[in-house]
């Protein structure tokens, strides 16, 4: 039974427990989705879309008449969506093809010129 609201037992329906179920594992699938695809630089949009998704399913089974261990999941899955859209995106240097310590030897970047 989930606790009593106003003094009253609030009866919940199958249709409410398969909502409550399905929002809170899709909150943590989809937040573990957008986590997994934001260090990519071409993930950074569709990570960032999954994220909303996974706060949006977090939120519909917080709201919904959740308790226990369904509760817990969806606030798990709303803080994993949340670390998503809160991560820095990734730092590539595409034209930085080389590296900057093989060319200390041969000269390439000296400090002081021989000239």
């Amino acid at each position: 039974m989930p606790p009593a609201q106003y003094g009253k037992l609030v009866v919940m329906r199958a249709s409410d427990r398969a909502a409550v179920w399905l929002g809170s594992v899709l909150s943590v699938v989809v937040g573990l989705w957008a986590l997994g695809s934001v260090v990519f630089p071409f993930g950074l949009i569709g990570g960032a879309v999954a994220s909303l998704f996974g706060l949006v399913f977090g939120g519909l089974a917080v709201f919904a008449p959740a308790w226990g261990r369904w509760r817990k999941t969806a606030f798990v899955g709303i803080a994993i969506s949340s670390l998503a859209l809160s991560s820095p995106p990734p730092r590539f240097c595409m034209s930085c093809s080389r590296s900057s310590t093989s060319d200390w030897g041969r000269g390439g970047l000296s400090a002081v010129s021989n000239g």
